[in-house]
């Protein structure tokens, strides 16, 4: 009958083997800081396609009805915040309470917010009620958004003059919001 191969220095090698490269890999770290990290690397900030100081897209739009209407009805008569939102990204849930709040204060009271987002009217409706939305949001069944003006992050507050002019852009829904310089804003 043959004699079973002992085992235990072909296990020992292997782990010394593993243990080797792990010690090697956590080295190797160490030495490679972040800074030293190529360009294609690092994590790039959120972006879009829209451009300041430049009338803001004119899109079809859809209310909570269905009916149809565009950007440009949204500030004709005192310009807007407008919340590019998805509705199912928590930042945005914040964002909104946010401007719900700011709309809700003295020094911006009676503050024109609108949202817009890539979903059907019947899946806003929802959520609005669900969410206790007080503003209107309407849909960009399209994606025009999307597609047309690389808006890919959400949320996005967009500041429009009632000339439509886009003034101020942020993903930021903590950014502090300054009353006086927003209503100038919105006046241009």
């Amino acid at each position: 009958m043959p004699q079973p191969k002992n085992s235990w220095p072909r296990s020992l090698a292997l782990v010394a083997l593993v243990l080797g490269i792990a010690v090697a890999g956590v080295l190797a770290g160490r030495a490679f800081r972040r800074d030293d990290a190529p360009a294609s690397l690092a994590i790039a900030p959120p972006t879009h396609g829209l451009v300041l100081e430049e009338r803001f897209p004119s899109v079809a739009l859809l209310d909570e009805g269905g009916s149809p209407l565009r950007t440009d009805d949204l500030w004709r008569e005192s310009g807007a915040v407008v919340l590019l939102l998805d509705l199912e990204c928590a930042p945005c849930a914040t964002m909104i309470t946010r401007w719900q709040d700011y709309a809700a204060s003295d020094s911006l009271a009676r503050l024109p917010v609108v949202g817009i987002a890539y979903a059907s009217p019947a899946a806003i409706r929802a959520y609005r009620a669900d969410h206790d939305v007080a503003f209107a949001v309407h849909a960009d069944t399209a994606g025009a958004f999307l597609r047309d003006h690389a808006v890919m992050n959400y949320p996005l507050c967009a500041v429009v003059s009632r000339s439509g002019v886009l003034q101020s852009t942020t993903f930021d829904p903590e950014e502090p919001v300054r009353a006086r310089e927003l209503w100038a804003a919105l006046e241009r």
